[in-house]
C-alpha cells in the first residue's frame, strides 16, 4: 500500500458510509487488503492493478460507492473514521 494520506482515509470512510453499519469494519478491512495488492503489484511489475488501481486507498476505494463529503462531521461519519483508522492500525503494512 502507498503511503496514507488523510484524503484516502476520508475516502475510504465515505464508502463506509453507504454501507450498513455492521458491515463497515469488515468492509474497512477489505479496503485496506485491496489497496496492498495493489501496491505490491505495482512494485513487481510498474502497472496499475486492474481491479483495485495504484496501491492508495483512495484507489481500491473509489471502486465502490460512496456518499457525498459530509458537511459536518456526525458522530456516524466519525465512526466510519474510526473503523478506516482501526482497519489501517492492524492491516500490517509495511508503509503505515
Amino acid at each position: 500500500m502507498q503511503p496514507v494520506q488523510l484524503a484516502d482515509i476520508e475516502m475510504a470512510a465515505r464508502v463506509l458510509l453507504a454501507l450498513p453499519e455492521a458491515a463497515r469494519p469488515t468492509m474497512a478491512a477489505v479496503l485496506c487488503r485491496q489497496a496492498s495488492l495493489a501496491g505490491v503489484h505495482k512494485a513487481e511489475t510498474g502497472t496499475v492493478h486492474s481491479l483495485y488501481g495504484n496501491g492508495t486507498l483512495m484507489s481500491a476505494a473509489s471502486r465502490y460507492a460512496a456518499t457525498g463529503r459530509p458537511v459536518f462531521c456526525t458522530r456516524d461519519y466519525l465512526a466510519c473514521l474510526g473503523d478506516v483508522i482501526t482497519a489501517l492500525r492492524h492491516h500490517g503494512d509495511q508503509n503505515l
